[in-house]
């Protein structure tokens, strides 16, 4: 009969550690560990580990915290869901190809409100942009549960959820996702494919309330940057208009300051970008490129002297000083 009590006790010790197990802390050495798989892989051309770092149920969880329309009809989610799954399965493979003729780079690993964080750099073709992935223990996987994109200035669940109810304005009752979704999505397919005028023609047969979406502003902003060097600054002088407090401005502003030759304004826009992300060595970079156009030839070496030191094979063709 004692041995009774004593099974019990084991099954009930091994059910606490299962559980345990599905709730514990995403420690540091795991984060570590998944960043640096996560850079190696899509470093590598593969987008494998980035197609699968969300957690598509916690990231529509959040979703629905910022849309008043996952929040109010919990019909429409299953067939968001089934949508959403797909787009997100080729997440990696887009930032792959944003990478090309550069890196996605590791910048740290941190802390917040008792969750792990790992921010990541990417440069290439695309340009210059920050991804910070929220970090959450999913069984016996770490996933993520968001990412805050610097270039939106708000994480992925919330840059979704306004874009949803935007969209779903006016079309009550409705468990469809709307026609203005493909819009957004061709937009960006026009982007990617190169079919810069396509794209500028879609972009002004869209409703204002979608061409002025922080999102939708960043994809035209790129396509204008391939059409036209007056209409790329016309775009980021209202880009800067709309959105006048955004810490992207200072990574928008730096082509404009450019084109204006407003450096010593660039230079800034480059130290608070700096600060904002907690220091990025690559920044160099573009300290480098303004203290070259200024004329401050020593200055402009010594950027470039130190990006070299840090990584040699950041920038194609960098050379020292």
């Amino acid at each position: 009969m004692k041995k009774r009590p004593l099974l019990l006790t084991a099954i009930l010790l091994s059910a606490v550690n299962f559980l345990y197990a599905q709730t514990a802390p995403v420690t540091n050495e795991e984060t570590v560990k998944l960043a640096r798989w996560v850079e190696t892989e899509t470093n590598a051309g593969r987008g494998g580990a980035l197609n699968n770092i969300f957690d598509v149920d916690k990231l529509i969880e959040n979703i629905s915290k910022n849309s008043k329309t996952l929040m109010t009809d919990p019909s429409f989610i299953e067939g968001f869901k089934t949508g959403f799954v797909g787009s997100m399965g080729s997440y990696g493979t887009r930032i792959v190809a944003s990478t090309q003729g550069g890196s996605y780079k590791l910048l740290r690993i941190y802390q917040k409100d008792g969750s792990q964080h790992m921010i990541f750099r990417m440069f290439g073709n695309s340009g210059l942009n920050y991804h910070d992935y929220v970090l959450v223990r999913i069984k016996d996987s770490i996933k993520a549960s968001d990412c805050f994109v610097y270039t939106t200035d708000e994480t992925l669940s919330l840059t979704m959820g306004k874009l949803l109810d935007m969209m779903m304005a006016g079309q009550a009752g409705s468990t469809q996702v709307p026609p203005e979704v493909g819009m957004v999505t061709k937009l960006n397919e026009l982007r990617k494919s190169g079919d810069y005028a396509g794209a500028k023609q879609y972009y002004e047969k869209l409703d204002d309330r979608v061409r002025d979406n922080k999102a939708v502003q960043v994809i035209y902003l790129s396509i204008c940057q391939h059409l036209d060097k007056e209409l790329y600054q016309k775009q980021l002088e209202h880009y800067g208009k709309l959105f006048p407090a955004a810490s992207s401005g200072y990574m928008m502003m730096l082509d404009l300051y450019f084109l204006k030759k407003e450096y010593d304004k660039g230079i800034d826009a480059v130290n608070k970008l700096d600060d904002l992300v907690g220091k990025d060595p690559f920044l160099d970079y573009y300290r480098g490129l303004f203290y070259k156009v200024a004329g401050q030839k020593e200055k402009s070496s010594a950027c470039f002297d130190r990006v070299y030191k840090y990584d040699s094979l950041i920038v194609p063709g960098l050379k020292k000083g």
